[in-house]
């Protein structure tokens, strides 16, 4: 089975935070959210990851074969842009580089 590359983004919107492990993630996640399904959920490489509701919490899983890493690079461009990040707006700022951006940004390490 793979393992899911840090850091974790779940991402609804232009809101995006940053998780060290699918641990984190899951113990942040409210039901409510994955009912709703308000949002989405990514490994650092772009793989979509699924979050389904347990007996107690919201558990992520992988998704098999579901790399998304375009969406996930347009998304995190659309969030650096939002906070002024002009930089993302270039399109040779590829996916590892705006991953590490959110990572300084939000001081995930």
């Amino acid at each position: 089975m793979l393992t899911p590359q840090p850091p974790i983004f779940v991402i609804e919107d232009l809101d995006v935070l940053l998780f060290k492990c699918v641990e984190e993630a899951q113990r942040f996640l409210e039901p409510w959210w994955v009912i709703e399904k308000r949002g989405v959920i990514f490994d650092a490489l772009g793989v979509q990851l699924s979050a389904e509701i347990g007996a107690e919490n919201a558990s992520v899983t992988l998704k098999p074969d579901s790399s998304h890493a375009s969406d996930l690079e347009k998304l995190l461009r659309n969030h650096l842009i939002a906070l002024g990040e002009i930089s993302a707006q270039d399109s040779e700022c590829g996916l590892d580089s705006l991953v590490r951006r959110c990572i300084e940004r939000h001081s995930v390490g």
